[in-house]
């Protein structure tokens, strides 16, 4: 993976990460897609029993805040992640003949023809609490932002609606507190 204002050299265990669909397309149409995506995260988060804080799936991308409960891995999680939800949906474009979407994700080199993710995906570790509530505020914002919901909890492929109405989403979302502990509560500072 491209290692683009990457800190997976850090141990630290709280991480905003990005990642992006190949040339920015909105690939997600439906829940169906959005599902692939979901049920994706939820099975490596388990794997590298890792707890999802914050996350926001848009048509072309998504963000999450992540904490690793264990050893950091990263690079493994977002591997796993990209490589299940590629083959998904991949298969899903041929099936549905999205023959339009398909051309733009041709991809040449090796067996793999389509290139549904961009190579690389961005990340930081957060240190404190002011930088988990901007992160996390963002991602709850981008909807609004991009105008696909008038506010951030009613967008329902975001952690939004957990913190805001205790709304259960598609992603299992485990409440920062409870994630961190309240050990390392004076480590990140209040948050």
């Amino acid at each position: 993976m491209g290692t683009r204002y990457r800190t997976n050299l850090s141990e630290e265990p709280l991480r905003f990460v990005t990642t992006t669909f190949n040339r920015w397309l909105p690939l997600l149409k439906d829940e169906s897609y959005f599902s692939i995506i979901a049920n994706s995260l939820n099975f490596v988060s388990s794997k590298y029993n890792t707890d999802i804080l914050a996350y926001v799936i848009m048509p072309n991308h998504l963000h999450l805040i992540l904490f690793f409960s264990d050893a950091v891995k990263l690079s493994d999680y977002m591997r796993d992640f990209k490589k299940y939800t590629s083959g998904e949906l991949r298969r899903k474009l041929i099936i549905e003949k999205q023959t339009e979407v398909l051309q733009k994700l041709e991809f040449p080199v090796g067996s793999n023809h389509y290139k549904i993710w961009m190579v690389r995906f961005d990340d930081f570790a957060i240190k404190n609490a002011e930088t988990f509530h901007v992160k996390m505020n963002y991602i709850h914002q981008n909807p609004v932002r991009r105008n696909l919901s008038s506010t951030a909890s009613e967008y329902f492929y975001s952690s939004a609606g957990f913190y805001e109405m205790e709304k259960d989403g598609l992603v299992k979302v485990t409440y920062y507190l409870d994630a961190i502990g309240w050990a390392n509560h004076y480590t990140y500072g209040r948050i």
